[in-house]
Order: structure tokens, then sequence, then C-alpha cells
């Protein structure tokens, strides 16, 4: 079980986006071999243009142990994106899947 604080910021060229979280999360080590897997929910407010928004977010990681301290992650994120119907009049869902891959070192 793991807990954690989330904070995004992306420097734009109009409506800097900030964005914070709270979030929880469950993981099975050992899922097969190498490999563990880790679930995470989060819940949070994003900053646009001095004006927030309700925010949550749904991930999974794949994690591969290269050494004992080491792992390459691969994570998912699903994540409510109210502040694009304010902003960009968007009639598509407020839902935003995005990627990222990338090491965990344990100290």
């Amino acid at each position: 079980m793991v807990a954690y604080l989330s904070v995004e910021y992306a420097d734009l060229i109009v409506k800097n986006y900030q964005r914070y979280a709270l979030g929880i999360g469950y993981g099975l080590e050992d899922f097969f071999g190498k490999f563990s897997v880790t679930a995470y929910a989060d819940f949070g407010k994003i900053y646009r243009k001095r004006q927030s928004f309700l925010s949550y977010g749904l991930s999974a990681a794949l994690n591969y142990k290269l050494s004992k301290r080491l792992k390459l992650v691969c994570t998912q994120q699903l994540t409510c994106r109210t502040d694009l119907r304010k902003f960009y009049k968007s009639k598509k869902y407020p839902y935003r899947l995005s990627g990222f891959l990338g090491f965990k070192y344990s100290i």
C-alpha cells in the first residue's frame, strides 16, 4: 500500500497548467518473475488562469526489477481534465490518457 502527493506543472504559452493531488495505491511485488504491478487512484485540483477545477486520475504501473534497488517503470495514467471544457469548449469527454517510462531507485 502506498500514499503519495502528485505535483504537475506545465509552462504553457498561455494559461499555465498546475495540478496537485493526493493519491493511494496498492502493489503486488513479484507478480510474475521480476515483474511487479501497482494500481493508483488520486483526487486533486487543476489550476489554470486563476481558476481551479476538480480532477481525479487512475494509473497502473508495470515494473521490471533490474537489480535490488533499480526498476524500469512503465505507467499509464487516465486523468479527468475538467479544465479543457472551460478553456477549449471541448465537447469530448475530459479524460486524457498519458504514459510515462522511467526508472525507480530505492534508497
